[in-house]
C-alpha cells in the first residue's frame, strides 16, 4: 500500500504562553433586572482571575467579564453563579484559559421609580371640517416615571394633550412626554403617537336624509349660477404682487432632510471609565428630517441641532434609551429614522498584574 499526504508540510506556531491576572467585571443583561428598577454595583467573588495564553492574545485582552443572563425580572438583592470570558476591544471573545472559570457575583436592586400608563387626549379639532380624528394611539402605552415613592404614590397615569388642529388625515407625530412635578424625569421621553382619522359625512346629504325620513320636501336648493360682476377689481401694482408672492413662499412649509447625524452620548458618570458601543444603529447615526416655514428651513445648518442619547443613572449593560433632538426652535416639527437606540455600556478593564504582586 503505497499513500501520499498533501501538503507535505504544515507550517507550526509555538509561542510561550504567559499568565497574568486581570479584574472581573459583572455584566447584567437587560432582561435581568425587572422595569422600574435598578442594578447597583455587583460585587465579584474572587475579584480577579488567572488568565493563560500567549503574549499576542493577552495584549489584547480589554475586558474580562462575568455575564449574567439566566436570571430573569429580579426585583431585590439577588446571589448568582457568572461563567468568566475575556474580549478584546470589540467585543469578540477570545481563546484563552481563565481560572477560575466561573465566579459568585451579588448584586444590590432597588426601584427607581413607577411604570404607569399614557393616556393621549385631544386638544382642538381639525382646522378641515372634513376630517374628524377617530383615534390616537402608540405603541410606547407606559412610561416609568423616576421620583420619589412620596411623588409616584399620587401618580396612577400621565396624560398628553395632541393638537390635531393642523391635522388632515393619517399622520404620525413624535411628542415629548411631560415630567410630573416633583419627578426627576420619565422614560421614555419621547413617543410616537398615531392619528387616525375619518371623513365626516357631507353635511346637505344629512339633511336630506333628516327631510326623507320625516316625510317632508327639501326645499330646492339655491340657484348656484354665479351673478355677472361687470366690476373689474383694481389691479396690484408690481411691488404689492411680489411681496404678496414673498411673504407666500415664507409661510410656505418646507421640510428638509440631513442623514447621517452622529448621536451624542450624554449623562454617563465617570465616562472616562467606560467605552460604549452602539448595537442598534449600529453605525452610531440617523437621519432626521425637519419641517417647518419655508423661511425658517432654509435657515437650518448642522451645527444647530444635537441628537442625544441619555444614560443618566444607567449601569453597565445594554440598554434602550430614547433619542432627543437639542437645539431646534420650537417652531420646527422632526421625524428620526429611529426614536431609540440600544447602547452597550462596558467598563474599561487594566491589566490587573501591574498591580497585583501577591
Amino acid at each position: 500500500m503505497k499513500a501520499t499526504i498533501n501538503p507535505a508540510t504544515a507550517k507550526v506556531t509555538i509561542a510561550e504562553k504567559v499568565t497574568k491576572r486581570y479584574s472581573v467585571e459583572a455584566e447584567l443583561n437587560k432582561s435581568v433586572i425587572a422595569e422600574g428598577y435598578q442594578a447597583g454595583t455587583a460585587k465579584v467573588n474572587p475579584k480577579k482571575v488567572s488568565i493563560t495564553g500567549s503574549q499576542e492574545v493577552l495584549d489584547q485582552i480589554a475586558y474580562v467579564k462575568a455575564t449574567i443572563s439566566d436570571e430573569k425580572d429580579q426585583k431585590s438583592d439577588f446571589d448568582t453563579t457568572a461563567t468568566v470570558s475575556a474580549f478584546d476591544a470589540s467585543l469578540n471573545k477570545l481563546d484563552v484559559e481563565i481560572e477560575p472559570g466561573q465566579v459568585d457575583v451579588s448584586v444590590p436592586v432597588s426601584k427607581i421609580g413607577k411604570t404607569v400608563p399614557l393616556r393621549f387626549q385631544q386638544s382642538g379639532n381639525p382646522a378641515d371640517k372634513t376630517v374628524a380624528i377617530s383615534s390616537l394611539t402608540s405603541e410606547d402605552n407606559k412610561v416609568t416615571v423616576i421620583a420619589p415613592e412620596s411623588v409616584t404614590d399620587d401618580i396612577e397615569q400621565i396624560t398628553i394633550p395632541i393638537d390635531v388642529t393642523q391635522i388632515t388625515g393619517d399622520k404620525t407625530i413624535e411628542v415629548k412626554v411631560p415630567v410630573p412635578t416633583g419627578a426627576t424625569s420619565v422614560n421614555p421621553t419621547f413617543v410616537k403617537v398615531k392619528i387616525k382619522t375619518t371623513k365626516k359625512q357631507n353635511d346637505q346629504s344629512s339633511n336630506n336624509d333628516v327631510n326623507k325620513s320625516s316625510g317632508q320636501t327639501p326645499e330646492a336648493p339655491a340657484d348656484k349660477t354665479p351673478k355677472t360682476d361687470n366690476t373689474t377689481p383694481p389691479a396690484k401694482d408690481d411691488k404689492d404682487a411680489t411681496d404678496d408672492d414673498k411673504s407666500d413662499t415664507e409661510d410656505k412649509q418646507a421640510s428638509t432632510e440631513f442623514r447621517d447625524v452622529p448621536i451624542t452620548i450624554t449623562g454617563l458618570s465617570n465616562s472616562e471609565s467606560f467605552n460604549t458601543t452602539f448595537i442598534d444603529p449600529a453605525s452610531g447615526k440617523v437621519n432626521i428630517t425637519i419641517n417647518g416655514s419655508q423661511k425658517e428651513i432654509d435657515t437650518v445648518e448642522r451645527s444647530d441641532f444635537n441628537i442625544v442619547a441619555d444614560l443618566t443613572n444607567l449601569q453597565e449593560g445594554i440598554h434602550t434609551v430614547p433619542l432627543a433632538v437639542h437645539g431646534l426652535a420650537s417652531s420646527f416639527t422632526f421625524t428620526l429614522t429611529q426614536s431609540k437606540a440600544e447602547i452597550q455600556v462596558v467598563k474599561k478593564v487594566a491589566d490587573a498584574s501591574k498591580q497585583d504582586h501577591s
